[in-house]
């Protein structure tokens, strides 16, 4: 009993450990997770979603922190830095956890290769850091469909997570890559969309097409879906 109020007294005034946590690569910003280990096709665009916990709030609820980001290829040569960028966040809906995401475009030109990353935060209330290391790839160049994502509006201008209510709309964004141009120089390219919901499987009233016509080596697509 003695050794167990020791312990309890020694954690009072403890201040809980700066921390990353929930790190996942994403489907456009809200977006479903990408699976681990799968990499990216030159032309896409990586969206990284993580929380920072136990950010020390000021006297008016506000968190003052600083994020910066380190990706290096293969041969150790950075491919993207972004230098620590100072922020703040009110943490208006309480809780110990402020969401933060970063993105990255691959351009289309890349080379295949491995990319280790590295993400600083640093609380600027207190001086403390914390650092998340990860691991990716990009892919040889290949036909795929790349920058993926979920909207509200047709523009792509108001992302949402994949979840829709009954009536609802969603619009789904992608782009192609790697397909063959024809003679004409005139890339030519079609699709078709279906989305079910489990488990039930119920599929939407039928599937969405769509053809794109362009002369860049990537076409921008938008299906439209209404939620039954």
């Amino acid at each position: 009993m003695l050794n167990l109020l020791l312990v309890s007294f020694s954690l009072v005034g403890q201040t809980p450990a700066l921390e990353i946590v929930e790190p996942r690569a994403t489907y456009g910003h809200l977006g479903a997770v990408r699976p681990k280990g799968a990499g990216m096709l030159p032309g896409d665009i990586g969206f990284f979603t993580f929380g920072i916990k136990n950010l020390k709030l000021d006297d008016n609820g506000l968190a003052k922190y600083s994020v910066g980001i380190e990706v290096r290829d293969s041969a150790g040569k950075l491919f993207f830095e972004q230098k620590p960028f100072n922020t703040i966040a009110q943490n208006v809906f309480g809780g110990d956890t402020i969401p933060n995401s970063a993105t990255i475009s691959v351009p289309l030109n890349q080379p295949p290769t491995d990319l280790t990353w590295k993400i600083t935060v640093k609380d600027r209330n207190t001086d403390k850091s914390v650092e998340h290391k990860g691991e990716g790839k990009i892919l040889p160049a290949d036909f795929g469909l790349v920058r993926v994502a979920t909207f509200a509006d047709a523009e792509s201008r108001v992302p949402i997570a994949p979840v829709g209510v009954v009536g609802g709309t969603i619009y789904l964004n992608f782009s192609a890559v790697g397909f063959a141009a024809t003679k004409t120089r005139s890339p030519t390219s079609s699709s078709t969309s279906k989305c079910s919901t489990n488990p039930a499987s119920r599929r939407c009233r039928k599937p969405s097409p769509a053809r794109s016509v362009a002369t860049c080596p990537k076409t921008p697509n938008s299906s439209r879906f209404i939620t039954p």
